[in-house]
């Protein structure tokens, strides 16, 4: 079951006196493994509650990866996952994290779509224990560390949330002192960063503030409800549709969040648009297709694409839209 070391020596195994040596496993792994083992085999685990019941999972996880006993490792991962929104994620201890995080990179990206283990659905439990333990005011040098984990696991969800949640720090705007502001220039905060992390800020800066444009300026067809006559509907709810999307856009709750922070923009003009709507066709607009909500999950999908570009795929999966196109409307 577990490759043995070769040599002119005798094997190992065969004795108690002449153990099989594992090299770099500790013995908690180990047992941690055993218990996987057997459990697999009736299908049944306990129910992992607790911090120390997903750090045995986790460790027999890559106890069997590093052994090629997949199947024990699958297994691993399909428990974690049905733990989903029953455990406590957000207090998670962040080197358990980094293990879990490890697990999942290990498998390599062709499994994070896998439907039996759905390694993608992990990572976000990660993201979400990680996220819940960033500080309010992250400074230069905690984040070029969490930004290094992030990289090193190839993590691209979390590195567009660390991104996106650095870039809201560093653009909040200081408190004004009453008087017009000095012409002079702005240097970029936190020059102690590596130099790709501020390339892509000012990326990411960038794209989101286009992102944020262009959802403003292109207002989404109203679908014509049919207790609503095409001659009430096309002077009175068309007009009223497009009215108050300009209104919501440049109300002063909107206005009020940040440029680049366009996840709560979109909350915000959200709920201002839903006191704006009169009509019935307005109403259901929102109710049924809501464009706002639906351009709000895209964004926060694509976040890692506005500050590292889009992933290229390969021709056959290619897909022809982007994070930084238009509107889909």
């Amino acid at each position: 079951m577990l490759l043995v070391p070769s040599g002119d020596a005798a094997p190992q195994g065969f004795s108690r006196n002449d153990p099989i040596v594992l090299t770099g496993d500790t013995l908690e792994e180990l047992r941690a493994f055993h218990a996987l083992a057997y459990s697999s085999l009736g299908q049944q685990m306990p129910p992992c509650v607790h911090d120390g019941d997903l750090e045995r999972m986790i460790a027999a996880g890559l106890f069997s990866h590093k052994y090629g006993m997949y199947s024990f490792r699958d297994f691993a991962l399909r428990t974690i996952r049905d733990m989903g929104p029953k455990f406590a994620w957000d207090l998670l201890r962040m080197q358990t994290v980094h293990k879990l995080l490890r697990l999942t990179w290990l498998c390599g990206p062709e499994r994070y779509n896998d439907p039996v283990t759905d390694e993608f659905a992990i990572r976000g439990f990660a993201r979400t224990s990680w996220l819940a333990r960033l500080p309010k005011h992250p400074s230069a040098k905690n984040f070029s560390a969490k930004l290094a984990s992030a990289e090193q696991y190839d993590c691209r969800p979390l590195l567009g949330a660390l991104y996106h949640l650095y870039l809201c720090h560093i653009t909040a705007s200081a408190p004004g002192s009453g008087s017009p502001p000095a012409p002079s220039a702005t240097v970029f905060p936190d020059a102690g960063l590596a130099a790709r992390h501020r390339t892509n800020l000012l990326a990411g800066y960038w794209s989101l503030t286009q992102c944020w444009s262009r959802f403003a300026q292109h207002v989404p067809k109203i679908v014509r409800l049919k207790a609503c006559s095409r001659a009430t509907h096309d002077p009175v709810c068309i007009d009223a549709w497009a009215l108050a999307w300009a209104k919501a856009a440049a109300h002063a709750d909107v206005r009020a969040l940040q440029p680049v922070d366009v996840l709560r923009r979109l909350a915000a003009f959200r709920t201002v648009l839903g006191r704006l709507c009169g009509s019935r066709c307005m109403a259901a607009m929102l109710e049924d297709a809501d464009p706002v909500a639906k351009y709000r999950r895209q964004l926060e999908d694509t976040l890692a694409d506005h500050f590292l570009g889009p992933l290229v795929l390969p021709p056959a999966d290619a897909d022809t839209s982007s994070s930084l196109d238009l509107p889909p409307w």
